[in-house]
C-alpha cells in the first residue's frame, strides 16, 4: 500500500434516547468527525456525510416501530451533547455521551475512506453496560449514490433484527456466559468456534471463550503487585477473539506502507507505533479486510493473558517460570543479566545508565511465537513489547463488572505484558503500565481483538 493512501474516519452516531412516558424511546441520527491523519490534504466530503446520516435517519424511521420510538431531530440531541460530542474520539465516549443525555443505546456508524473507496460500518452499543448488541455488514463503493444504498440497507437489516431478534444471529453478552475462567473453579473445557487467519494481511486470531475472573492483584502474583493492580475484582468477560502473536513489522507494513520500528525484521513484533498511530492501522486494515478489529479492552486481555476458562493461575502467561514463556531484560540479549536490574537503576533515577547496559548486551525484541504459548495458545502476552489496549488508565474499583471499558476519558492509554527492556516482576499477567496515546517507543507494539470474523 502506498504511503500517500488516506484515510479519515467519520463516526456516525444514532442515539436511542429513553424516556418513560409509555414505554416510548427517542431515536436520533448525529454525526461527529475524528481525523486520525491530521492535515491529509484529501477529505471526505461532508456533503457524504450528511447523506449518509440521513439514509441512516430514514432507515430508523422505516423499522423502528413508531409506537415503540419516537425520532428525534438531530437539533434536539445537539442541544444537549454537542459539546462532548466534538471530542469523541473512541467508542467509550460515545457510550458516556448516550447515558449523559438518558439514552438507552448508541449506535455508532464509521466511514472511512482508503484512496477513492468509502466504506461504511454500523455498531449498536448498549449505554447501561457498554455491550455490542448489533452490528451491520461493512459496505463500500467508490461512488456515493451506492454507498447510501447499501449503508440504508445495511442499517435498515440491522435495526429489523434489533426489533425482531428471532432468527437472526445474536451476539453473545456477558450475561449469557456460563460462570468460569481466571484462576477459578468451575471453570469448563472451552468450546471451539474455531481460530482462523485472515487471507489479506495474514493475522492470526484465537478464540477466547467467556466467563468470569478475578482480575488484579490475585494471590499468584505474590509480593510483586503495585497498588495499580488492586483491588481485585470480579470480571466478566463475552466471547471474543484475540491475536495469536503481536503484530509483526511486515503486516504493518502491508497496511501502513513503512516500518517505524527500531528493530527491523519480518517477523519482529512491530514497535514506536503509538496508540493514536494504531488507530490509524486499524481504520486501514478493516477497509482492506472488511472486518471490525480493534485493541483489546484492558480486561480482555487479562483474561486471555490468564489463560480464560483454561487458565491453571500462573503467574506469568502460560507458566510460573518466567523464561519459558518471555523475553525481558534477562534473556532478551547476548548475555544473562539479573533480574532486578531495571528497578535497581529506576531507584538511583539513572535510566540512561540502563538503557546503556541493554544496548552493550544487545538486547533487543525477538521473532514473534518463539517461546511457549499459554492454555489458549497465545504467544508473548508477557515480555517481548508492552501491548496497547483499548483502555485510558484509572484505578480498580472493587465493584463486579461485565465487560468493562475503563474511563471514559483519561490522559494515558494502558500499555500491558512488559517487554524486552523489563524486569520479570513488571511482565506479569497482572501488572499494568500507561503512557500517553502520541508516545511510541522501541518498547511498544500490539495485538489485535474481533468480536466476531
Amino acid at each position: 500500500m502506498k504511503t500517500t493512501t488516506i484515510v479519515k474516519m467519520i463516526a456516525l452516531l444514532a442515539l436511542l434516547a429513553g424516556i418513560s412516558v409509555a414505554g416510548v424511546k427517542n431515536v436520533a441520527v448525529v454525526e461527529t468527525e475524528i481525523d486520525p491523519q491530521s492535515g491529509a490534504a484529501a477529505k471526505i466530503n461532508k456533503a457524504e456525510v450528511r447523506l449518509i446520516t440521513a439514509g441512516l435517519r430514514k432507515e430508523a424511521v422505516k423499522n423502528l416501530p413508531r409506537d415503540k420510538y419516537n425520532i428525534m431531530t438531530s437539533e434536539t440531541v445537539m442541544a444537549q451533547g454537542s459539546a462532548v460530542l466534538e471530542a469523541c474520539a473512541d467508542e467509550n465516549c460515545v457510550i458516556t455521551l448516550g447515558s449523559r443525555i438518558g439514552a438507552d443505546y448508541i449506535v455508532r456508524g464509521t466511514i472511512s475512506k482508503l484512496g477513492t473507496k468509502l466504506t461504511v460500518s454500523i455498531d449498536m452499543f448498549e449505554t447501561n453496560d457498554g455491550n455490542l448488541v448489533a452490528s451491520s455488514d461493512i459496505v463500500s463503493s467508490e461512488k456515493t449514490a451506492e454507498l447510501l444504498e447499501k449503508a440504508s440497507a445495511a442499517c435498515g437489516e440491522m435495526f429489523r433484527a434489533f426489533v425482531n431478534p428471532q432468527g437472526a444471529v445474536q451476539i453473545p453478552t456477558a450475561n449469557s456466559q456460563p460462570q468460569g475462567g481466571g484462576s477459578g473453579a468451575g471453570a469448563g473445557a472451552a468450546t471451539t468456534r474455531g481460530n482462523f487467519k485472515d487471507d489479506v494481511v495474514g493475522i492470526e486470531m484465537v478464540f477466547v471463550k467467556g466467563g468470569t475472573f478475578k482480575m488484579g492483584c490475585t494471590s499468584e502474583q505474590g509480593s510483586d503487585c503495585y497498588d495499580n493492580e488492586k483491588p481485585v475484582h470480579s470480571v466478566t468477560i463475552s466471547d471474543f477473539y484475540i491475536g495469536k502473536y503481536e503484530v509483526t513489522q511486515n503486516q504493518w507494513v502491508k497496511v501502513m506502507g513503512s516500518n517505524p520500528s527500531s528493530f527491523k525484521g519480518g517477523n519482529l513484533p512491530v514497535e514506536r507505533v503509538s496508540w493514536n498511530d494504531v488507530q490509524k492501522f486499524i481504520l486501514r486494515l478493516n477497509t482492506m479486510t472488511g472486518k471490525k478489529y480493534r485493541l483489546p479492552t484492558e480486561a480482555e486481555w487479562e483474561y486471555a493473558a490468564r489463560g480464560g476458562v483454561n487458565s491453571r493461575g500462573y503467574k506469568y502467561s502460560g507458566s510460573n517460570n518466567i523464561n519459558y514463556v518471555a523475553w525481558y531484560n534477562v534473556n532478551s540479549g547476548d548475555k544473562v543479566l539479573k533480574d532486578g536490574l531495571f528497578e535497581e537503576y529506576i531507584n538511583k533515577d539513572d535510566f540512561d545508565e540502563y538503557t546503556k547496559i541493554l544496548v552493550s548486551n544487545k538486547n533487543k525484541t525477538w521473532a514473534v511465537g518463539t517461546k511457549s504459548p499459554n492454555e489458549l495458545g497465545i504467544y508473548d502476552m508477557n515480555g517481548n513489547v508492552h501491548e496497547w489496549v483499548s483502555d485510558w488508565y484509572g484505578s480498580y474499583s472493587s465493584v463486579a463488572q461485565i465487560n468493562p471499558k475503563g474511563p471514559s476519558a483519561g490522559s494515558y492509554r494502558v500499555g500491558r505484558g512488559g517487554s524486552w527492556y523489563s524486569d520479570g516482576g513488571d511482565c506479569r499477567v497482572s501488572d499494568r503500565g500507561s503512557y500517553g496515546p502520541d508516545d511510541s517507543h522501541f518498547i511498544i507494539g500490539f495485538r489485535l481483538a474481533l468480536l466476531s470474523p
